[in-house]
Order: structure tokens, then sequence, then C-alpha cells
């Protein structure tokens, strides 16, 4: 909904999002190589001290590029509109709902996506 409302995406989905924009490549497959690149990145910075679990941030990754392929396709039949409030409005839902998707993500604490473990 972010993507469609123009006014930008959420920090994790930047990177995907401007390689969607710049190659044409599917966001959700934007997601799943940026995944990979960030777990690339931990495994170089971290060596020895990266752990094999670490690697389950890959499935992670995969099924958030999954999902994000289907959010896509799911809000692709919002109509086109100039209209600010509209914009507006799905903007503020966006957050809402990334907002939702933290509060019920956090608390399990079972495998952070990449970005979390790279940074």
């Amino acid at each position: 909904m972010s993507v469609k409302s123009n006014f930008g995406v959420s920090p994790v989905s930047s990177i995907p999002y401007t390689i969607t924009y710049m190659t044409g490549l599917e966001m959700g497959k934007a997601t799943i190589l940026f995944h990979i690149g960030l777990v690339v990145l931990q495994i170089i910075n971290l060596r020895k001290d990266f752990k094999i679990k670490n690697l389950l941030q890959l499935v992670v990754g995969v099924i958030f590029g999954y999902f994000t392929t289907f959010s896509n396709y799911l809000f692709s039949f919002l109509p086109q509109t100039d209209d600010i409030a509209i914009h507006t409005i799905m903007m503020v839902e966006s957050a809402a709902l990334i907002a939702v998707g933290i509060f019920f993500y956090l608390p399990a604490d079972i495998v952070p996506l990449a970005g979390e473990g790279a940074v």
C-alpha cells in the first residue's frame, strides 16, 4: 500500500524498491535478492562469529519477498488517482499495517529479518 500511495516505502523496502524502479525486476524478487546480500554481508563481517541458525534469515527473506509480491498484487486493484487525500489515507493505512506487523513480529523473537541481522 505504501508503494501505491507514492509517498515512499518502509526503510527495509527502500533498496528493493529502488532496484525494482531501476531494473524493472519484480519487488518481491528484489527483496529476496537484497536479503540474500545482507546475509552474505553478515557472513563476511562476522566470519567465525556468524551462527548457522542465522541462515534461517534466508528462509524468512524468501517468505517476506513472496509476501511482498502477494501484497503488491492485492493492492494493484486499487484505482490510480492524483487525489492527495487518498494518497495520504493509503500512506497512513500502510504505516498502521506495518506497525501491526512489527507488533506481532518483535515479541516472537524467532529469527530477525536480514536487515536487523546486518545491523
